[in-house]
């Protein structure tokens, strides 16, 4: 998983920073066009790997922290570089990740704009897409899934589903072969959908649901395939594909487009090409005017995939806030014991107060 580092970006901490009883690591970010500092705590390194582990639905992540105890035998200066060392390695094996280094959390934590790594990852995947999508679609046994490997099965086969559909952008589909990939996508979903209900009651109900949303979203993609794949003609013309619609082969160029859309002046087109019916036809806006409609399809999906990044960022808030929650809890039970005793402790007081009063009674 992790590739060696080509220095395309070089990481380093040379240095800290001491403010108010605090120390800073200085992060060196170097760039092939730019050099910069980030300074970040010792427990901003630790959230980062908690939250990518969340992420990765709890995997404990492969690369280390150094230890947060300190020994009394230790200097604090020998600490430092120990931290620096092993903060450096930590960082340069999370961005050499091809399953990490694109996060939006490593991104932000190193202060990275998201194309950073897009030239690296298509020269990779270029590479390599054609020999992996090969044994993937040519692997017709039902592959063993565990708690551990679902959702990476997952990610492969979401991303078998867009390496299709970019297929069919780009007009390089053979429509047959098309169909037996779809086959073998869809017999993944259900081996999927079988496995994890097997894991129903060892992962959790909260675990179970975010999954169950994942799957969802992963049929939601495989619908759309499906729906672009009946609608090509097996005469190997493929019409041009506009953002969830496809337009039939003996369609002019610019009919996908004008299906999607309302006429400006009115009229009535509400059916396709084909003689089916389509509600809720949107009105063609002056943002929409210029895009092909492969740009719309492509817009459409960039919408989706910032829709995913703001629910699960909304996702990580609600679990901070359980957190606190249960913190709160914890604490207001401890002060209700707390209370308890100190009422038990009211209590033998007077009781001995009582007591003492019959007795000064007694000797008056």
């Amino acid at each position: 998983m992790t590739e060696p580092n080509d220095e395309f970006i070089e990481i380093s901490i040379p240095s800290t920073t001491e403010k108010d009883d605090v120390t800073y690591y200085n992060v060196h970010v170097k760039l092939p066009y730019k050099f910069y500092v980030v300074n970040r705590r010792y427990s901003d390194f630790i959230q980062l790997k908690k939250n990518l582990e969340i992420l990765r639905f709890n995997q404990k992540l492969p690369y280390d922290l150094p230890s947060r105890f300190t020994s009394y035998f230790v200097s604090s200066d020998k600490l430092v570089e120990d931290r620096k060392f092993k903060l450096t390695k930590f960082l340069n094996d999370v961005i050499n990740d091809s399953s990490l280094r694109n996060n939006q959390l490593v991104l932000d934590f190193l202060q990275l704009p998201k194309s950073t790594f897009m030239i690296k990852n298509i020269n990779v995947d270029s590479g390599n897409s054609s020999s992996s999508s090969s044994s993937w679609f040519n692997n017709k046994s039902e592959e063993s899934i565990d708690v551990n490997n679902w959702a990476p099965y997952l990610k492969k086969t979401n991303n078998s589903i867009k390496t299709l559909i970019a297929k069919i952008l780009n007009n390089t589909a053979d429509h047959l072969q098309l169909v037996n990939d779809s086959m073998i996508i869809k017999k993944r979903i259900a081996n999927l959908e079988k496995n994890l209900k097997l894991f129903q009651t060892s992962i959790g109900e909260g675990e179970y649901n975010r999954r169950s949303e994942l799957l969802s979203s992963l049929k939601r993609e495989y619908l759309e395939l499906d729906r672009l794949i009946k609608d090509i003609k097996s005469t190997n013309t493929i019409a041009t594909i506009g953002a969830g619609s496809v337009a039939t082969a003996g369609a002019g160029a610019g009919a996908p487009k004008q299906q999607l859309f309302a006429p400006l002046s009115g009229g009535n087109n509400n059916y396709d090409s084909s003689g089916r019916r389509v509600l809720g036809r949107q009105k063609e806006t002056t943002k929409t005017l210029p895009l092909t409609s492969k740009e719309l399809f492509q817009q459409q999906q960039l919408q989706l995939q910032q829709q995913e990044q703001d629910v699960d960022q909304v996702r990580q808030i609600i679990q901070r806030q359980k957190e606190i929650a249960m913190v709160i809890h914890n604490e207001v039970n401890e002060q209700n014991e707390l209370l308890d005793d100190f009422n038990a402790e009211v209590d033998a007081s007077s009781d001995k107060m009582r007591n003492a009063k019959r007795s000064i009674k007694k000797l008056g």
